[in-house]
């Protein structure tokens, strides 16, 4: 019984990394400005990478 109730905590905290990770693409998608170039869009760009890559690993970030 323990046993299930330590994967279930996990697979809770498993979707607040998700989730996590959805809302701060989201955010960062948000900032980019589609009339400008991408020199422009630059750093913004470096954001939504950094987001997506909270997906494979939160220590990448």
């Amino acid at each position: 019984m323990l046993t299930r109730w330590l994967l279930a905590a996990l697979h809770l905290l498993a979707f607040g990394f998700a989730l996590n990770a959805v809302l701060s693409r989201a955010r960062a998608l948000r900032r980019l400005d589609v009339t400008q170039s991408v020199q422009v869009n630059e750093l913004r760009l470096r954001d939504v990478f950094r987001s997506d890559s909270m997906w494979a690993s939160p220590r990448s970030c």
